[in-house]
C-alpha cells in the first residue's frame, strides 16, 4: 500500500532525486544525510520510496537517479 506524502515529504523527494541527479557518479547515505542536515533513517525511507518508484537504483554503497 502507497504512503500519501505531505507536501514537504514530496519536496524532500524531490530535492534528493535532483541531488542524486547532479551526481552522475552517484552519492552514498552518509553523503545525503549531510547534505540534507536529516538523520540517515529518514533518508533512507526517501531512497526506498524513490527506488520504488523506479526513480532511483543502488549499486553497492551508491546512489544514483534513473534517467
Amino acid at each position: 500500500m502507497p504512503v500519501e506524502k505531505t507536501p514537504k515529504f514530496t519536496d524532500l523527494h524531490e530535492q534528493v532525486f535532483v541531488y542524486l541527479d547532479n551526481h552522475p557518479y552517484g552519492t552514498k547515505l552518509v553523503e545525503l544525510g549531510q547534505e540534507f542536515r536529516l538523520p540517515r533513517i529518514m533518508i533512507a525511507r526517501v531512497l526506498t520510496e524513490l527506488i520504488a518508484e523506479n526513480m532511483v537504483e543502488k549499486q553497492e554503497l551508491l546512489y544514483f537517479a534513473r534517467r
